[in-house]
């Protein structure tokens, strides 16, 4: 089932994240952040599990902290760090508040909307969330940071990507300081896009 394009004009200007006057991020990690530089835009991931629709929306949050639902923030590499986290703060337009979602998007019933905020209660505050059917191009990145488990400071970046071929697999990989975070793209238990973190020789 195909997921309109663009947000409705219909919607009303009251939720817009730009009408609000609130400032939106996207969070990612250091894994994925040379692939996403390197297609030149942000992506809805597929849903592969939870039985929600498919593909899924590119999501962003009001909340400059993240939340524990981004994966960025909640994977155990983080915490080790084997990779950083990614703060993205973006231009607004093409976004819209969850609550509206359900009246622009059939395929999220009412019973799905309501089991999505279950599962996040007590991880991520709905009322942070917005959404754009994806994907957007990288230009609506406007600042993008970076922090450690360890570091709780945001640090601004402009990171160029690497590409090496090893072994007959493909490595993106960004410098951050003093660290080389590089990644290859593999396939993950439910069928989505996933990465592998390592050292490239």
């Amino acid at each position: 089932m195909a997921i309109n394009t663009a947000i409705s004009p219909a919607a009303p200007a009251s939720t817009s994240p730009a009408a609000r006057g609130v400032p939106i991020y996207h969070f990612t990690s250091t894994a994925h952040l040379p692939w996403i530089i390197e297609s030149g835009e942000l992506r809805a991931g597929r849903n592969k599990i939870g039985g929600f629709p498919d593909p899924d929306f590119l999501w962003a949050t009001s909340n400059r902290y993240g939340d524990r639902t981004a994966t960025a923030m909640a994977s155990p590499a983080y915490r080790d760090g084997k990779t950083w986290a990614v703060r993205l703060t973006l231009d607004p337009v093409g976004f819209a508040h969850w609550s509206i979602i359900p009246g622009l998007f059939a395929q999220w019933t009412g019973d799905q909307v309501e089991r999505l905020e279950r599962l996040a209660a007590g991880k991520s505050d709905p009322r942070d969330w917005w959404c754009a059917p994806g994907p957007m191009p990288l230009s609506c990145v406007t600042v993008m940071e970076t922090r450690s488990y360890r570091d709780s400071s945001w640090k601004r970046i402009e990171p160029e990507v690497t590409t090496i071929w090893q072994g007959g697999t493909k490595w993106l990989g960004v410098q951050i300081g003093d660290r080389q975070f590089f990644s290859a793209k593999c396939i993950g238990p439910h069928g989505q896009d996933a990465y592998e973190m390592g050292r490239v020789l």
